[in-house]
């Protein structure tokens, strides 16, 4: 009996660790290739930015002015699609590797609702994912037992508060007070 319950603890462990190492793996190959370098382009452009289609940044197929509504919404619509499809496929096989690791930890929920909102908060400010791929990510998080409040904040969390988007938004202040009217007091 003893030896049963050794070899359920080591299979639970493998499992956990190779459930971490699939999102970490998952995590780094689509922030190093897709979305920081994504982010940091648009940073560099700073207010300069030039949309191809009215829903991105680039489009597949160009958009005619004078082409019928219908037409330029058809290939508007493809356009949106190609545009997120690397990030939309990111997002769904992150929350379901979200949905089977939270599947190995026993208490994903507090009391409160504040600590489940802070919660949600760390949870999904590191991700760094637009809001298009954080909606199956927090989708796998309620799925896998997480509270509402945790699964919200997380979403939320997500494309706001992560580490580039914050910098852009520091960045992007004028640097000398002259040019602050109103912050010489500060």
């Amino acid at each position: 009996m003893m030896q049963v319950s050794a070899m359920i603890r080591l299979d639970h462990w493998k499992r956990l660790g190779f459930a971490i190492l699939v999102m970490a793996t998952l995590a780094t190959f689509f922030w190093s290739t897709s979305r920081y370098p994504s982010l940091d382009e648009k940073a560099m452009m700073s207010g300069a930015i030039q949309l191809e289609d009215p829903l991105g940044f680039e489009a597949l197929i160009p958009v005619e002015p004078d082409a019928p509504v219908i037409e330029r919404i058809g290939i508007s619509t493809v356009n949106w699609i190609n545009t997120n499809k690397k990030g939309m496929t990111f997002g769904w096989l992150f929350g379901a590797s979200f949905l089977t690791l939270l599947g190995y930890f026993r208490r994903r929920n507090f009391k409160g609702g504040f600590a489940n909102s802070v919660y949600g908060m760390f949870i999904g400010a590191p991700l760094g994912v637009c809001v298009n791929c954080a909606a199956p990510i927090a989708r796998g998080l309620f799925q896998g037992g997480s509270r509402a409040e945790t699964t919200l904040s997380a979403m939320i969390a997500s494309p706001t508060l992560n580490v580039v988007v914050l910098t852009m938004a520091f960045a992007s202040r004028p640097s000398s007070p002259a040019a602050r009217p109103g912050w010489e007091r500060f």
